[in-house]
């Protein structure tokens, strides 16, 4: 979209104004599309013309349409194109993939523990309910003796730099801890 609209600001067919924009969205979202076509790889296409053109496939159909950019507000447009020209490419990817709290719980050694409990016990035909599968998965933390597994409780225990709570049952008196010991008790 951003290149489509700078041809087209380049080739003086529209101004940088918001009604212009808007008015010369459909062009701008063609040209996007066209661009799209022409200039997206596609590998099995190639491929299949390299085989019939060396007589060793049948003739591949016709490129097939590729999705249409939707049209966007003006002002996203105009931003885009701000973005762009200050960073090229990759200032207009998203961070999206940015966002959120991506720190585990667990650490590497217990997610593996916890995967192949949930994969064996419950990822299968003869599916165990959920709270039977919870029981499992303290039954092989209690096996494989991890006595402390670190939990960061959503919620500090008590006061501001506390400890995280612990797997044991001392940590479930503490309500506002979170352990697998407390996970299925009523309150």
């Amino acid at each position: 979209m951003v290149r489509s609209f700078m041809e087209l600001y380049e080739a003086k067919k529209i101004k940088g104004t918001d009604q212009s924009i808007t008015l010369a969205m459909e062009d701008i979202v063609d040209n996007a599309a066209a661009y799209l076509k022409k200039e997206l790889p596609d590998p099995e296409e190639d491929l299949a013309i390299k085989l019939w053109k060396e007589k060793k496939g049948i003739k591949p159909k016709t490129k097939g349409s590729v999705t249409r950019p939707d049209e966007v507000a003006a002002r996203t447009l105009r931003n885009w194109v701000r973005l762009y020209k200050k960073g090229g490419k990759t200032a207009l990817v998203d961070k999206c993939a940015n966002q959120g709290n991506r720190n585990s719980y667990f650490t590497a050694e217990e997610m593996k523990l916890l995967a192949e409990v949930v994969r064996d016990e419950y990822l299968t035909l003869q599916r165990k309910p959920v709270s039977a599968v919870v029981l499992d998965v303290k039954r092989v933390f209690r096996r494989e003796k991890i006595s402390a597994v670190k939990l960061q409780a959503r919620q500090n225990c008590g006061s501001r730099g506390a400890k995280p709570c612990a797997f044991s049952s001392s940590a479930s008196t503490n309500s506002a801890c979170w352990s697998p010991d407390t996970a299925n008790r009523k309150p």
